[in-house]
């Protein structure tokens, strides 16, 4: 009878310690996937009108890393948080453009200059998403707040014209189909350009990516 109790004990405990680190506060996460780039519009180190030549890179290889964890579960719903840092590449531009004031009246075949700039966006994110699990499928949407320090290195006709990096707060929300640790997820990222003294190229990133919780 004791040594049935035991028994029984332990193997209460095994299941309660496999759970607690399949269920854990703290897992780590990773996800490697794309994003695009929304530019900040014409005009804006780049000229779409009148045959001008440019070229932007606004689709780039993007990385996810960070901690996650259950908060609360009443199957089949469930609410996990994600504290993460994301890359989401390196963006760039190139134009060789007219002045703005041959550019707004119209004369395309003004005097050109060469506008040659990259950067980066990169910065920690803490969202929530609501989950719900149908037939071992989870789905869920998610958002949070998230600041942002985006890098910009701009050259005209070789003189730096560059955006000087300070931290931006912006918005996260997305979705996406978990099953088991593997998730399918979209997230759009807002980026709020300050002019200090000029702005970046980007003001919002869409991201696909997988993501695996350890």
């Amino acid at each position: 009878m004791i040594r049935q109790a035991i028994c029984a004990g332990l193997c209460a405990v095994a299941l309660w310690s496999h759970g607690a680190r399949a269920e854990s506060f703290f897992q780590a996460e990773v996800g490697l996937g794309a994003g695009f780039a929304r530019d900040m519009g014409d005009d804006i180190w780049v000229q779409k009108k009148g045959g001008i030549p440019d070229n932007e890179t606004l689709l780039t290889p993007a990385v996810v890393v960070g901690l996650t964890g259950r908060v609360y579960s009443h199957s089949p719903r469930d609410l996990r948080y994600h504290l993460d840092y994301t890359y989401a590449g390196q963006q760039a531009a190139s134009c060789m453009c007219v002045s703005d004031a041959d550019y707004f009246s119209g004369n395309y075949n003004g005097t050109r200059y060469a506008f040659n700039g990259f950067g980066h966006v990169q910065g920690i994110s803490f969202t929530l998403d609501v989950g719900y699990t149908l037939y071992g499928w989870r789905l869920f949407v998610e958002g949070g707040p998230w600041v942002d320090w985006v890098t910009w290195h701009e050259s005209i006709n070789g003189s730096a014209a560059n955006h000087k990096t300070t931290p931006e707060f912006g918005w996260v929300y997305g979705g996406g189909v978990e099953k088991g640790n593997l998730s399918l997820r979209y997230r759009y990222y807002q980026v709020r350009e300050a002019w200090n003294p000029n702005p970046g190229l980007v003001t919002g990133i869409s991201m696909l990516y997988l993501n695996y919780r350890f």
